[in-house]
C-alpha cells in the first residue's frame, strides 16, 4: 500500500480527513507549501498533478528551484547499547559510524544495488564465494560472509572489510 503519489519527480502525500469527508495531500520536499484535495483518488490525483505544473510554472516565473535541498545530515536516536555495537563495529571494520549507516541506509533504500555491489566485491576476491544464491535475504554487506560461509568454501585470506570500504 502506498501513500504517496508521484509526477514529474515530485511526490504528493495522500492523507483524508473522516469528519469532512475529504482525501487531501500536499508536495513534499519542496521549498514551499503546496496542497491540494478531492473527493476520490482520482480526482485526488489529477489535482495534485494539477498542482505541481502550476507550481512548476509559478517557480519558473519567479526564477525559484522548486526541490528543497537537503543537507545530507540528520540525527538518529539509536540507543546507548547500539550505538557502542555500532562503534566497535566501526573500529573493527576500520571505516567509522557514518560510513556503516549510510551503507545500511543504502542496502535498506536500494536493495538490488546492494547485491550488485557485494557480487562485484566477492568476484574480486575470490571465485570460492561467486556460488552466493541471488535470491539469499541479507541486511548488510557483512551478512554476505554469513551466506558465503553457508554455501560455499571460503578463501581464508579473503578480507571482506577491505573489499566492502572500498
Amino acid at each position: 500500500m502506498s501513500r504517496v503519489m508521484k509526477y514529474k519527480g515530485f511526490i504528493g502525500s495522500v492523507d483524508f480527513d473522516l469528519e469532512d469527508k475529504v482525501l487531501h495531500g500536499c508536495i513534499l520536499h519542496t521549498t514551499d507549501l503546496v496542497t491540494y484535495d478531492g473527493e476520490s483518488l482520482p480526482e485526488l490525483e489529477k489535482n495534485f498533478q494539477a498542482s505541481v505544473d502550476q507550481y512548476l510554472d509559478l517557480c519558473e516565473r519567479h526564477q525559484k528551484t522548486p526541490v528543497k535541498s537537503m543537507s545530507g545530515t540528520f540525527n538518529c536516536r539509536i540507543g546507548p547499547e547500539l550505538h557502542k555495537d555500532l562503534a566497535i563495529a566501526a573500529f573493527e571494520r576500520g571505516t567509522n559510524i557514518n560510513s556503516i549507516v549510510t551503507e545500511a541506509i543504502r542496502n535498506h533504500l536500494h536493495p538490488k544495488d546492494a547485491r550488485l555491489l557485494i557480487y562485484k566485491a566477492v568476484e574480486r576476491q575470490t571465485y570460492h564465494c561467486a556460488q552466493v544464491p541471488k535470491k539469499q535475504p541479507f541486511t548488510s554487506l557483512f551478512d554476505i560472509r554469513k551466506i558465503a560461509l553457508k554455501t560455499s568454501e571460503v578463501n581464508d585470506r579473503f578480507d571482506f572489510s577491505r573489499s566492502f570500504n572500498a
